[in-house]
């Protein structure tokens, strides 16, 4: 239908554009081009959405580097040997920051107003992947598990945090911090 209302009008197109020829909205003797449509795309929306929600929790936030539709925090409890389902689950953001810790692990906590926000770029994080969690360290030795929906996005976390290990073997250690934030009221 539009091509063929565009052949009505005596409009061409490239499939970006329209060219309309003289004598159709334009002086004669000159073609005007249209502006070629910019919408964004659902994931385009969601993307700047989340980044704008996660610049509202740390304002350092520069970009989203990986992220988890949901996950399930759950923590280790050394002493008695077992695993305690902890009070944070949501969706997971691998971040990057302008400041130091220049990566964090954040997590938007949908059963409160507690976030968990990690910082990644320690000397000391330790990731490791056991089917179905996964599990890191942190600077002050903590271990805590992940439980992810989907394992395609584990796996994709994975191996990001892998990559922000090894960026960190090549460089000086970072301050280690451990942030619990609040939800913005």
């Amino acid at each position: 239908l539009v091509a063929a209302a565009n052949a009505a009008s005596g409009q061409v197109t490239d499939g970006r554009s329209v060219v309309r020829p003289a004598g159709h909205g334009a002086r004669r003797g000159r073609r005007t081009m249209a502006a070629p449509s910019s919408t964004p795309s659902v994931e385009e929306v969601r993307a700047a959405t989340n980044l704008n929600v996660l610049r509202r929790i740390d304002g350092d936030i520069v970009s989203v580097l990986v992220s988890a539709r949901h996950v399930v925090v759950y923590a280790y409890d050394e002493a008695r040997g077992s695993w305690q389902k902890g009070d944070v689950e949501g969706s997971l953001f691998v971040v990057a920051r302008r400041t130091v810790p220049h990566h964090c692990i954040v997590v938007l906590n949908r059963r409160g107003q507690h976030n968990l926000v990690e910082n990644v770029s320690d000397a000391n994080f330790r990731v490791h992947l056991q089917m179905p969690y996964l599990m890191y360290r942190n600077a002050q030795r903590r271990v805590t598990g992940l439980w992810f929906f989907s394992d395609d996005e584990r796996d994709v976390v994975h191996a990001q945090l892998q990559a922000i290990s090894q960026q960190l073997s090549a460089a000086p250690p970072t301050p280690a911090s451990v942030r619990h934030q609040s939800a913005p009221p």
